[in-house]
């Protein structure tokens, strides 16, 4: 699976960013907010401390002309309003590519978050159950506080939604999550203990 060095950067003076960046992983699906906040803090000190290393890099560029492109274009949208309300589906996730690629650096990092990720869609997925089977809800007062509705029956109704908005948002989320798990069984499997005929033999 992954060890305890693994929660340290590459880079030991970013040690606190991919911690934030660990921390965010885990909690973003159940704690939304503790999450986008973890998130915040990793890339405004990533920024604050390679700004310079990042602004030489031909991908910042790259990714920072996109950006302005975007931003141009939403202003001679049909509906500039709601075009840049759809612009924080993207340039906020484009900074933290920019920003987390300066941390992430080794593939055990990677195994590390997609471990995190399925770990996590454990009570996402037992929540669901219970909003379909057990009648589960949220009560009014927690939705502001955690950032999510858990409704009976799932929306639409019959189909589990669990925290999201959306039975369809829980369909593309568990996508990614079982193709992971398939991703890591198999590595797991691949790098199992082997076994020598010899003590197939005598066992």
């Amino acid at each position: 699976m992954f060890n305890i060095n693994q929660l340290k950067a590459p880079l030991s003076h970013l040690n606190w960013s991919w911690k934030c960046i660990v921390i965010g992983t885990v909690s973003l699906p159940l704690f939304p907010n503790l999450g986008a906040l973890s998130f915040v803090v990793a890339l405004i000190n990533i920024f604050s401390k390679e700004y310079k290393n990042l602004a030489r890099h031909p991908l910042t560029w790259s990714w920072g002309i996109f950006s302005i492109w975007l931003i141009i274009s939403s202003c001679f949208a049909y509906k500039p309003g709601e075009a840049f309300l759809g612009l924080a589906n993207f340039l906020p996730f484009i900074a933290l590519f920019i920003a987390f690629r300066w941390v992430i650096r080794e593939v055990q990092q990677l195994f590390l978050l997609a471990w995190l990720l399925i770990f996590s869609s454990i009570p996402i997925v037992i929540l669901g159950l219970s909003q379909l089977y057990l009648g589960w809800y949220s009560p009014d007062f927690l939705p502001p506080l955690i950032g999510w509705t858990l409704r009976i029956n799932g929306v639409p109704e019959g189909r589990m939604s669990s925290v999201f908005i959306y039975a369809n948002l829980l369909a593309i989320y568990l996508l990614i999550t079982l193709i992971l798990s398939l991703g890591l069984w198999i590595n797991c499997y691949q790098n199992r203990p082997k076994i020598g005929k010899k003590n197939l033999i005598y066992s």
